[in-house]
């Protein structure tokens, strides 16, 4: 069975710990499949103007400007940030198109690039935004979340402890920082409870806990009740 893993959750959550553990792992169970990550589903696509004529060559007309509709009905376009994130949804979802039936772990994925279509807004539930999780998601592959939880204020303090240039939540003002990140969090959990992800598995982690104890427990969430990737 091919599957995709995507980790989501907060900025500094661990997401990116986690996923080198989870191909440590891989490689230490003896999985004869192998894993691909984020970086070598995008390093595949070419200019942004190529992917976008990939993308929507697959649609009618009448399917491209639904798709064009959904996705402005979702951002609020009031920052470079979010205009940045349509161009990554877009890039991703072709990516992950281009890389089927091969065995992904994406530290930032659809989910992830979905909820930042609304920075520092509240994503709007309802036939809009399920209509877009639709048109995105795989059909053909098993897509399992790994929900990546901590608080808030750990959060902020990791980005603050990171400072990584040009991070959007790493600003001067505390109460905005927290704001933007309570947004961040609120619209990865109503991406997980719309209609359309409810049948999906989802994994809830602490990731207050220590990095090779959480990628044991996504081992064995991705192996329980499916045939082996051994």
């Amino acid at each position: 069975m091919i599957m995709i893993i995507e980790l989501c959750g907060l900025p500094g959550c661990g997401k990116s710990t986690l996923f080198k553990e989870l191909k440590k792992k891989w490689k230490e169970e003896g999985a004869k499949e192998p894993i691909y990550g984020r970086e070598e589903v995008l390093k595949r696509n070419l200019a942004i103007r190529a992917l976008d004529r990939a993308l929507f060559d697959k649609y009618s007309v009448g399917e491209r400007k639904e798709l064009i509709r959904i996705i402005n009905d979702n951002a609020r376009h009031d920052s470079d940030w979010e205009r940045r994130y349509i161009h990554r949804l877009l890039e991703l979802t072709e990516g992950i198109r281009r890389m089927e039936g091969k065995n992904l772990i994406l530290d930032e994925g659809l989910i992830q690039y979905i909820t930042s279509l609304a920075y520092g807004s509240r994503l709007v539930p309802g036939e809009g935004l399920d209509d877009l999780i639709e048109k995105v998601f795989p059909k053909n592959a098993e897509y399992d979340i790994i929900n990546c939880d901590i608080p808030v204020e750990t959060s902020i303090e990791r980005v603050r402890e990171r400072n990584r240039k040009n991070d959007r939540y790493d600003v001067g003002n505390e109460e905005t920082r927290k704001k933007l990140m309570s947004v961040k969090k609120e619209n990865i959990d109503i991406l997980l409870n719309s209609k359309v992800l409810k049948n999906k598995n989802i994994l809830n982690l602490n990731m207050t806990d220590a990095s090779d104890k959480n990628a044991e427990a996504v081992w064995e969430f991705v192996n329980s009740g499916r045939p082996a990737v051994k």
